[in-house]
């Protein structure tokens, strides 16, 4: 089936009220777009992987001007092993200068900082742990304000 046969059964489950919106994961700028004009209900979301070694700015850009959000998958880089074979066994964003610096500045956590940045650039985050000290780092993330420099 095509992309846009599925739609309509989604589109379908929409008017029957089975479901409030209707979202995507890991669509390209293309796709979307060759797509909107043709389906009735365009995709709410856009779900993709989203930390500072993949920022997305073409894309968030394009969700925008289609009235879509964006949601970051793996926001703090938890990927597990692949995603870091993926990028380089170096990466380490607890250590990032950069990162450090500004969790310093605005008294927070490195992953607060991440999550924040997020949302300051409108990508939505829904972030999990099992750690309760993480999970109180999480209620904290909008707080505070990260500054356009820091940006």
């Amino acid at each position: 089936m095509s992309i846009l046969e599925i739609w309509k059964i989604l589109e379908d489950c929409k008017e029957k009220g089975l479901v409030k919106s209707i979202g995507v994961s890991n669509f390209s700028q293309q796709i979307l777009l060759s797509m909107v004009p043709f389906v009735k209900y365009p995709p709410v979301v856009n779900e993709i992987e989203s930390h500072p070694y993949n920022v997305h700015k073409n894309m968030i850009k394009t969700l925008k001007k289609l009235k879509m959000v964006m949601v970051a998958s793996s926001p703090l880089l938890r990927g597990g092993a692949a995603q870091k074979q993926a990028l380089g066994d170096k990466i380490d964003y607890m250590n990032e200068a950069v990162l450090k610096e500004i969790s310093q500045k605005y008294a927070k956590t490195v992953p607060q900082v991440i999550l924040n940045w997020q949302i300051c650039r409108g990508v939505g985050v829904v972030q999990k742990t099992e750690k309760l000290d993480h999970l109180n780092d999480n209620f904290n993330i909008t707080d505070f304000e990260i500054l356009e420099e820091d940006l």
